[in-house]
């Protein structure tokens, strides 16, 4: 068992049964100290020094399930970054195709303010037809 000094706060390693359960008057070898030690009897002082070697296991074991935790949240982290670039792709393609459509649907009234509209949104409608002939091309 270890025993702590209480005036300079030196440990000690004492063997349990040198000390009776009425307890003994013990004194430091480094500042000569004297104290009366009595063992409590809530605390088996062997079990308690298992108990911290456990403690101690299970202090490594939750560090290595930390770092595991860290390396898979970084994989995770690289693919939420792949998923929301996808995902702003996406919001970015629908937005486009959106403001094509009101163009088009407003063409008549906007033609008066912008002249050369009809030629641009023919011009972008034959590109996107284009684009997706490719992408048909390309999966078949």
């Amino acid at each position: 068992m270890i025993i702590n000094c209480e005036n300079c706060n030196k440990n000690f390693e004492v063997d349990s049964s040198l000390i009776p359960e009425k307890g003994r008057l013990l004194q430091c070898s480094a500042c000569d100290h004297k104290w009366f030690y009595k063992i409590p009897k809530f605390v088996d002082l062997e079990l308690s020094d298992k108990k911290i070697i456990e403690k101690k296991d299970e202090s490594l074991q939750i560090e290595s399930k930390k770092e595991e935790i860290n390396t898979k949240s970084k994989q995770n982290n690289f693919g939420n970054i792949i998923f929301k670039s996808f995902a702003y792709f996406v919001v970015f393609f629908i937005t486009i195709i959106a403001v094509i459509i009101i163009l088009d649907t407003f063409k008549s009234a906007l033609s008066s303010i912008f002249p050369n509209l009809e030629l641009f949104l023919f011009n972008l409608i034959e590109t996107l037809k284009d684009i997706s002939f490719f992408i048909k091309d390309l999966i078949s």
